[in-house]
């Protein structure tokens, strides 16, 4: 970290040989556009990655708050300060696990903007990375493990149940660049269930704007603007109904 020469990732994957820019999850409330690129993500903080190598991605419901920001004391010594957070509901189970943090060529990375005068700290690369080194790391390694915090997850996990229940329903969709339909039956519980859904994905997807139409017997949905992380996501959701459907959205 000091050397400022590495770019860092940590995952639970020992296993990695080469990083694709493929999106397995994604950043909510984002309106600045840099966190739900089609990207390899890192950062140059090593001890914010080792947060993301010892959390249990594959046991956590909901979502996962963290990050780091920088000050300096009257000596004009910079002090890092962390915020990490996980669904308070499973703080008791402790779900850490052993895991890496990977070294990746700083120079392939661009730093992105928090605003137009403030770097982020996040680092993004839209190729594939091959990693430099990798040093595995077990939960007692992170420094800051008994002060993992807990945030409550209930918004973000009704809407989980509301997606499974549109999924579940789904008769046909497509996804086309940043526009995403779906089409379900038309009922009054299911009108129901997407009105709510809807109401929820405007505040966690700000950007996209959602429409709900019916046509005929069925119910259409239709997201714009779709971000690209949630492009992926929603092609991997739905990968089985986007082969051989073209639902055609209303005329708006």
């Amino acid at each position: 970290m000091a050397q400022e020469v590495f770019i860092f990732h940590g995952s639970n994957n020992r296993m990695i040989e080469v990083f694709t820019p493929t999106r397995t999850s994604v950043e909510l409330y984002d309106r600045r556009g840099i966190g739900n690129q089609q990207a390899v993500y890192g950062t140059h903080d090593g001890l914010w990655s080792m947060f993301f190598a010892v959390v249990d991605r594959a046991r956590l419901r909901g979502s996962i708050r963290n990050g780091v920001m920088y000050f300096h004391n009257r000596a004009g010594e910079r002090l890092a300060v962390y915020n990490f957070s996980i669904n308070q509901e499973q703080l008791p189970e402790k779900p850490w696990t052993a895991g890496a943090l990977y070294f990746l060529p700083r120079a392939l990375f661009k730093r992105q903007m928090l605003s137009e005068h403030a770097f982020a700290n996040e680092w993004t690369c839209p190729r594939e990375v091959r990693p430099l080194a990798r040093l595995d790391v077990d939960p007692e390694d992170f420094p800051f493990l008994d002060q993992i915090s807990g945030h409550d997850d209930g918004f973000l996990l009704r809407n989980n149940t509301l997606g499974d229940t549109i999924r579940a329903a789904a008769l046909a969709a497509s996804l086309e660049g940043g526009r995403f339909t779906v089409t379900v039956p038309a009922s009054p519980e299911m009108a129901q269930t997407l009105t709510e859904w809807i109401d929820i994905q405007k505040s966690l997807i700000p950007t996209a704007q959602l429409t709900m139409a019916e046509v005929g017997a069925d119910l259409w949905m239709t997201i714009h603007n779709l971000p690209p992380a949630y492009q992926q996501i929603y092609g991997k959701a739905y990968r089985e109904l986007l082969r051989g459907s073209d639902p055609r959205p209303p005329a708006q």
